[in-house]
């Protein structure tokens, strides 16, 4: 069904990025890249600026895997610039989601990985700070046995609460690296599992010819005839 629009007649005198001299239609579309234009049914060289009588016209625009964008208006008089922004074909939505999430899972899984390393950096200056500790309590200990002045069973149970606070530290610390590196490989693993569709030849996008078009630099470059 086609979407009828009001189309503001905008009078322009001069259009510095025009393609054609003498033009009365403007049509701008999103993505700029390859999109194609039909008006009243007859496909129009590529470009963005036509030349229509004064009437009832339709017009149709497209680009590889979007949605056609069907309208129709009465042109009277003046410049008229239309600005489309297409829509995504379903197959283009599919390939995007995807994409989407095979990305956010590898962004999961990198946080965890990232976390297991902060984590082992972490133990491993732990585990130097136990040795520490249990020399201190090896040595406050002997001197309560032994009763060597300057050392009391406080500072003995102190270094003992210290050294066991390290070592529930290590442990902890151990159970969350196993925990991060699980939860990096579940989400690899759920990664691999989205599978991402390929984007096929969109079949109303057909090569017509292949030819020359002048440049704005007054020589010619390569082009593709299309049609839809």
């Amino acid at each position: 069904m086609k979407k009828f629009i009001l189309i503001v007649f905008v009078l322009i005198s001069t259009l510095s990025y025009s393609q054609r001299k003498d033009w009365n239609l403007g049509i701008f579309a999103i993505p700029s890249d390859q999109y194609r234009v039909k008006i009243d049914g007859e496909l129009q060289k590529p470009g963005y600026s036509f030349l229509i009588k004064p009437g009832y016209h339709e017009i149709q625009v497209w680009s590889p895997n979007y949605q056609v964008y069907d309208t129709a208006f009465t042109y009277m008089t003046g410049k008229v610039i239309v600005k489309i922004d297409l829509q995504p074909s379903a197959q283009l939505k599919a390939v995007r989601k995807a994409q989407y999430e095979k990305g956010r899972l590898h962004g999961h899984a990198f946080i965890g990985a990232t976390s297991a390393i902060v984590l082992g950096i972490a133990a491993a200056i732990n585990y130097n700070e136990i040795g520490a500790r249990n020399l201190e309590y090896v040595r406050s200990n002997q001197a309560v046995r032994l009763n060597i002045e300057g050392f009391s069973k406080d500072d003995r149970n102190e270094d003992e609460r210290r050294l066991q606070n390290s070592r529930i530290a290590q442990y902890a610390m151990y159970g969350l690296i196993a925990g991060s590196l699980t939860y990096c490989t579940w989400k690899l693993i759920k990664a691999r599992q989205v599978e991402v569709p390929e984007l096929g030849d969109d079949k109303s996008f057909v090569l017509d010819g292949v030819g020359l078009s002048p440049n704005r630099m007054g020589g010619m470059n390569a082009s593709l005839r299309l049609k839809f």
